[in-house]
């Protein structure tokens, strides 16, 4: 049997769609709040990501937080309204603050094992004595919910620029704030040409063939369960619609059952890639994962495990806890008695992350074309098709 596992961000796609849906959730809210023009440059995120902040969900909380500051200087009224439809405060001139140089104060942080958004918090309220105490409950409140669909305008904004407003009201059941379309959809791009995703799903008609996604992207969870279907856009936009995912709303699920952190279970875990190699196999989500943590947690080992001995699996990624989590996965394996056969392709040019990469043990390769034609699942050429428009699968 091959497998191949396929890392979605910065392997199967060109990420463009969740750094520019910031930039407008935070030129929305800036517009909201009366700022004639407010610009959140791809400088800053790199200095937000550099600082520790790598979730858009928490930057652009962050950010709507800058902005009221900066304006209370002159009117300490000012107040966030719960959506974009809300009533917008009076145009003026406050220029939008600096936030390079807060990020960049947040970097200079003692304490970067705590989590961005506490450490925001600490930071804004060294100076909570000169603030009104209506500022900093609005300032509590603002960080605390930026990653909750209700009560957040940051996270809301920022949802349905990344779904699209049909797709959006359709997950939360929420009035979506304006007409748009996904963000990820229209602006990711392909690694893969059309004639590759092909050539890759032609590779799959051969029976000892499986592939599947392995992502910390948000995605849909069990039936029954709230997810938002981002991981299923980069899938759909990828060519590769058809093959298994595992993302995050899977192993959210997961945690909630065994009552752990949301996000315990996302790579570097071994149970992220061990479930995806149970999806691979052909299980249900919910049993894929289940099984996973039968046998990373409880070492509890079912029958099916026995069909990945002698399996051969490549692994496609770009960071390295992606390939930490299939070396854990295979280490958990091995004590039960099953062999797999590893060779793992680092996918960047870079030269921060090639050292990084190498140093898990990984082949680095330009792009995942060259890895695939070099394995002759693909035929060569690294011209990468448009992302097209996110169709709803029934």
């Amino acid at each position: 049997m091959n497998i191949l596992l396929f890392d979605m961000d910065g392997v199967l796609l060109e990420p463009h769609g969740y750094h520019l849906a910031l930039q407008e959730t935070v030129a929305l809210v800036g517009r909201v709040l009366g700022y004639a023009g407010v610009e959140l440059m791809a400088e800053d995120i790199v200095a937000l990501e550099a600082a520790g902040v790598d979730s858009e969900w928490d930057s652009s909380a962050i950010c709507a937080v800058l902005l009221l500051e900066t304006l209370w200087a002159n009117d300490p009224s000012v107040a966030l309204p719960p959506t974009l439809s809300g009533q917008a405060n009076p145009l003026h001139s406050v220029p939008s603050p600096d936030f390079r140089s807060f990020t960049q104060a947040l970097s200079q942080e003692g304490s970067r094992g705590v989590p961005p958004l506490e450490r925001a918090e600490r930071w804004f309220l060294r100076s909570a004595d000169s603030r009104t105490s209506e500022q900093n409950q609005a300032i509590h409140h603002i960080l605390r919910t930026a990653r909750q669909i209700d009560g957040s305008l940051t996270h809301r904004t920022f949802q349905e620029l990344v779904l699209g407003s049909r797709l959006f009201a359709e997950t939360y059941g929420l009035q979506p704030s304006r007409d748009t379309q996904s963000y990820l959809a229209q602006y990711d791009r392909p690694t893969l040409s059309s004639q590759q995703s092909a050539d890759v799903l032609q590779w799959l008609q051969d029976a000892g063939n499986r592939a599947v996604i392995v992502t910390g992207r948000p995605s849909r969870p069990p039936a029954g369960h709230l997810g938002a279907p981002e991981a299923e856009i980069g899938a759909q936009c990828a060519g590769l619609a058809t093959l298994p995912l595992l993302g995050q709303g899977g192993l959210q699920w997961l945690s909630s059952r065994r009552r752990c952190d949301p996000e315990a279970y996302l790579k570097p875990s071994p149970v992220h890639t061990l479930s995806a190699l149970r999806l691979a196999l052909g299980d249900p989500l919910s049993d894929a994962m289940e099984a996973a943590a039968g046998l990373a947690l409880d070492n509890q080992v079912d029958a099916a495990w026995e069909e990945l001995d002698g399996a051969r699996v490549y692994v496609f990624e770009d960071t390295a806890p992606g390939l930490e989590s299939i070396c854990g996965a295979e280490g958990a394996l091995r004590e039960a008695g099953v062999s797999m056969e590893l060779s793992l392709y680092g996918i960047t040019d870079q030269g921060p992350k090639r050292q990084a990469l190498e140093a898990v043990g990984a082949t680095v390769v330009p792009s995942l074309p060259a890895a695939l034609s070099s394995l002759q699942v693909v035929s060569s050429g690294w011209n990468a098709r448009p992302a097209g428009e996110w169709v709803e699968q029934r």
